[in-house]
């Protein structure tokens, strides 16, 4: 969550706690632009390609029916619950040259229509709390993950990738295809798991050690490069059973700084696919707002940016 009064004045907190205990601390903060970034299970996704001709100047009013007709699409068709949280276009081209806006425009024309539902119980939730909240303009809610997304897809010029989290408990992979949310996926796989496989070796206190000191004992530097092996095995097997195995990935966790892991994964997901797996180390294009950020805060970060 992010709470805002100026853009001076920027207050990041991030609570694992149940969503209803974590509104309940944010209510004191009345006048405070409050921006939650909530886990993308909590949320749908729907992304629309739209190719058509104009002979005259797109205007406000065409593009509003065509995104309330798509809206209706994703209520009958897909049977979406819960409400419309957002909407956008982008990705436009105009006679084959890419433009910044769409109205006015004419002639053979493409763009992309997003649009974002909240679930229903989130809904409830917070209304509970801060009554009809989405006519509130202090309160946003956004997908964790979204303007990292869309930061990655636009600094890198990249349409298809795979956004994996690897964090404490648990390891998070976001398949994003055409610029936009395919599918999500969750394992109980992670940094918990290598540190006990770590203990489990014998090799526990080589958790904290830096790559040199690792390098300079050679049976150490074996077991570590198996338990890394071993782990990254079972990683790009999941990733392969859930058809994430063909395209770039985008690594986003405090394990980027073992060189050993880096290199085991890459050459385990090199026997997979011809793509590649890179750090996320986009955060020198951030403003860090004065402070040092750990992977694990890359969303915070690049979503204050975005803010």
């Amino acid at each position: 969550m992010v709470t805002m009064s100026d853009p001076e004045h920027i207050q990041t907190l991030t609570i694992h706690d149940k969503l209803k205990n974590v509104i309940y601390k944010t209510v004191w903060q009345e006048k405070q632009k409050k921006y939650f970034l909530l886990d993308e299970e909590r949320f749908s996704f729907y992304r629309f390609d739209m190719h058509e001709t104009k002979d005259s100047p797109y205007t406000i009013h065409e593009l509003n029916a065509i995104v309330r007709k798509q809206c209706e699409q994703v209520k009958k068709k897909h049977h979406a619950t819960g409400e419309k949280l957002l909407t956008f276009i982008d990705t436009i081209y105009v006679n084959g040259e890419e433009k910044q806006h769409l109205i006015g425009e004419q002639g053979d024309i493409f763009f992309r229509i997003y649009i974002v539902y909240l679930n229903t119980d989130v809904i409830h939730t917070f209304n509970s709390i801060y009554g009809d909240f989405l006519d509130k303009d202090e309160i946003t809610l956004i997908p964790q993950s979204m303007h990292t997304t869309l930061f990655l897809r636009n600094t890198l010029k990249k349409d298809n990738f795979l956004l994996l989290y690897i964090r404490e408990s648990q390891v998070k992979a976001i398949k994003v295809t055409h610029g936009f949310y395919e599918h999500m996926y969750t394992l109980n796989l992670g940094i918990d798991s290598v540190k006990k496989m770590y203990k489990d070796n014998g090799i526990g206190n080589y958790w904290y050690k830096n790559y040199d000191f690792i390098e300079n004992n050679e049976l150490a530097k074996q077991l570590v490069q198996e338990t890394l092996e071993f782990y990254s095995q079972l990683l790009c097997k999941w990733l392969q059973d859930n058809f994430c195995s063909n395209t770039d990935i985008i690594l986003v966790s405090s394990m980027t700084k073992n060189g050993h892991f880096l290199e085991r994964f890459n050459k385990v997901y090199s026997k997979l696919s011809n793509n590649y797996i890179v750090p996320f180390h986009r955060a020198q294009k951030l403003e860090r707002f004065g402070k040092n950020r750990d992977p694990e805060d890359m969303d915070i970060l690049v979503s204050l940016n975005r803010i």
